[in-house]
């Protein structure tokens, strides 16, 4: 078993927290839309620009995500695979559950307080009509609270683990160079090809004993120059037909360089503790965000005056996603305060 150095877990710990908010600020859009904006400088193209660049962002996040789980589930390999199993049914399969069981409870409650204060049957009709549609299986492996998609897919690959393990073994980094191709060439292999990629990478990484911190490098200018190629992808490159190759390329690349800035910024004391300090509240913040608190504070920014034009549409995008994060963390800490044991239980021994 390899031990992980100190520079490695602490950017590991710090890194955390900064990639959740680019989730959290990815699920405030209401549009999934890759149509390109123009170059238009009114309210409705600027918004519909903060909607493109934030949709993205969450993307990003979840390959960082998932570059960490890869690594410490391969630099800390357990001896036997049913021992992972139960391992995992502990950090991932239960939390994944009971979550989506207060998803189910969060919206039921949601929906008869609106009927109790005057609004139409349905404070949300695509939650309401999802859950009368389906089954309580299907809500599960949907699964209804959005976010846990990616629980889900990490489910997926800790139960393929070991042919994982035997690829990395027999053929090396020609493992991690195919599963990019299959990433950026948009082929469909049963679990998300994005998740599937990174995971390999940072599973290729731990299984070498590679630090994540000197592999995870990228020069300041070459970080710039990306970010421009980015944002101009996703901007205005939405129905270009090899948008999903170069945006998996240029969003590879900023993968990397959110790594090096916190590296960077893990040198600044204050950053380093604050990050250190948020860090156990990830998980938590991460499962419990879109039902309970964005649809909540999103539904009642675009009922107020707020609501009647584009600018006030990014107002509101900004509002839910701070708003959100504040909630959803104030939630935690009263849950790990007077309920530790149980924010355990949610948090799958992570709190």
């Amino acid at each position: 078993m390899s031990k992980i150095s100190k520079l490695d877990s602490t950017l590991i710990t710090n890194v955390r927290f900064p990639l959740l908010l680019l989730v959290i600020l990815s699920h405030c859009v209401i549009i999934r839309t890759t149509t390109p904006a123009s170059f238009a400088l009114n309210g409705e193209n600027i918004f519909h620009m903060t909607e493109l660049i934030s949709r993205s962002l969450g993307a990003v996040a979840v390959g960082g995500f998932a570059i960490i789980s890869g690594y410490l589930f391969f630099l800390f390999p357990p001896k036997r695979y049913l021992d992972l199993l139960k391992v995992k049914a502990q950090s991932l399969l239960l939390p994944y559950i009971l979550w989506v069981l207060i998803s189910i409870l969060a919206v039921w409650a949601k929906n008869q307080i609106a009927l109790q204060i005057g609004f139409a049957p349905g404070i949300s009709d695509v939650e309401i009509s999802t859950l009368n549609r389906l089954s309580i299986l299907e809500l599960m492996i949907l699964p209804f609270n959005g976010p846990l998609w990616y629980i889900r897919e990490l489910i997926y690959l800790v139960v393929l683990s070991p042919i994982i393990g035997l690829l990395l073994r027999y053929t090396k980094v020609a493992f991690p160079i195919v599963m990019g191709v299959i990433y950026l060439l948009g082929v469909q292999i049963g679990v998300s090809n994005s998740i599937s990629f990174y995971f390999v990478v940072g599973a290729w990484l731990g299984y070498t004993g590679r630090s994540l911190a000197g592999s995870l490098q990228i020069p300041t200018y070459l970080s710039l120059i990306n970010l421009m190629a980015y944002l101009y992808i996703v901007l205005f490159l939405g129905d270009y037909p090899w948008y999903s190759t170069i945006y998996g390329i240029s969003s590879m690349v900023l993968v990397v360089s959110i790594f090096t800035l916190v590296q960077k910024l893990t040198a600044n004391e204050a950053f380093s503790h604050a990050m250190a300090s948020l860090a156990p509240s990830v998980f938590f913040v991460y499962a419990s965000h879109t039902v309970i608190f964005i649809n909540l504070f999103r539904g009642f920014g675009y009922a107020s005056p707020l609501g009647a034009s584009p600018w006030g549409h990014i107002l509101i995008q900004w509002l839910t996603a701070i708003l959100t994060t504040i909630s959803a963390y104030l939630l935690y800490r009263v849950s790990s305060r007077f309920f530790p044991r149980v924010t355990a239980l949610l948090c799958g021994g992570r709190a």
